[in-house]
């Protein structure tokens, strides 16, 4: 793949991944795929074609080209849901002038809809803010329930002013959203309270279909970069050229006891667990996987080994930096490792379970003091 022909890595990435995630929305039964910033950025006509292929119909009311809704029969077929979605033109860039055209305005969109079609139930998925929730809702008083698609992790909104309960998935996935409709009573639809779910391994087991899909992704992704990926030298020049790393083999000489320390530990062989799932290449695991490797790096994509010199968690991944406290160790101190050392890599989404005061011990090479949490 030469520069010549505009060919865009990211975004092919992207695709890759998109049509994956539509085969496994279509595996577990998703009824409706509501386009927002990320599809129009991908394309609707590829979307679409995604979609199609999977059975799932991409609908929304004030996007062209799209269908503008679905009614979905529920209850033995006794209750209809006409269903959605509608994304707010602010949230385009300037610069997005075509694809601003496409998008009409969201409340007329919605009334449209509302009136036309006969249905029971009445469910949105709105891409907008809090304020545009609550406009919509103020305006358009037939919504029954409202999807938020925008929702950002450290917010909740679970009913509008109006009264209208709102559901939203947030927390980058890990949780999930889920409200009971109890029927109708005096002409009202009536609901439970918007109930969030943590997903992780110990709550929800894996699906076949889905862990198949999972692995074939990561396969054809692995062989993808591989075809991107040049020398090693290439994975030696996305660390930071202003950090002077030394590598394990530096430190050695002088910890020689808190090497063998860390020889036993997870730390050392990360890279195994990236290489067991076709994962060794991929730009989103290499900066916690690799020691010193900057994250997402513009570089380009990268070739690496389980013997890359900076392969695994090493000493500096923690300690920063040694270069310089090799040549001079009293001038030159190392960091001291605390917990947000960890949790850079530890994160909620990466691994939810993860405790500092328990589990730094497991890494903490037999005598090291570590500043625990009081």
């Amino acid at each position: 793949m030469n520069a010549g022909n505009n060919f865009d890595p990211a975004a092919h990435d992207a695709s890759l991944a998109a049509s994956y995630i539509v085969k496994a929305l279509g595996l577990g039964r998703t009824e409706v795929i509501a386009p927002g910033l990320s599809e129009l950025a991908m394309g609707l006509e590829t979307v679409t074609k995604m979609a199609a292929a999977a059975s799932v119909p991409v609908v929304s009311a004030n996007i062209n080209g799209v269908l503008p809704y679905v009614v979905l029969p529920k209850n033995r077929g006794r209750t209809n849901v006409l269903v959605t979605s509608v994304m707010d033109p602010a949230l385009l860039p300037e610069n997005h002038r075509m694809a601003k055209k496409m998008i009409s305005d969201p409340v007329k969109a919605l009334n449209d809809v509302c009136q036309q079609i006969s249905h029971d139930l009445f469910v949105v998925v709105i891409h907008g803010d809090a304020e545009m929730i609550a406009k919509i809702t103020r305006h358009c008083r037939g919504i029954d329930v409202v999807i938020d698609g925008l929702s950002p992790d450290d917010f909740f909104l679970s009913e509008t002013a109006s009264g209208t309960p709102v559901v939203a998935n947030n927390h980058e996935g890990m949780y999930v959203a889920y409200i009971d409709y109890g029927g109708k009573k005096n002409g009202a639809s009536c609901f439970s309270l918007p109930v969030q779910m943590r997903v992780d391994v110990e709550t929800v087991s894996e699906d076949p279909g889905i862990s198949t899909l999972i692995k074939e992704y990561n396969v054809q992704r692995e062989q993808w970069l591989r075809r991107q990926s040049g020398t090693t030298g290439k994975a030696m020049s996305q660390f930071d050229a202003g950090a002077h790393y030394a590598g394990n083999k530096s430190c050695n000489l002088c910890h020689a006891d808190m090497a063998d320390a860390w020889a036993a530990s997870r730390h050392a062989d990360v890279m195994d667990s990236l290489i067991r799932k076709s994962r060794q290449n991929d730009p989103e695991c290499l900066s916690c996987h690799v020691t010193g490797m900057k994250p997402r790096s513009s570089a380009g994509y990268v070739h690496m080994s389980d013997d890359h010199p900076m392969a695994g968690v090493q000493c500096e991944a923690c300690h920063g930096p040694g270069a310089d406290h090799s040549q001079n160790p009293g001038k030159f101190t190392m960091q001291a490792v605390t917990e947000n050392t960890c949790t850079r890599c530890h994160t909620e989404f990466r691994d939810p379970n993860f405790d500092f005061n328990r589990d730094v011990f497991k890494v903490n090479h037999g005598r090291t003091r570590v500043g625990l949490n009081p």
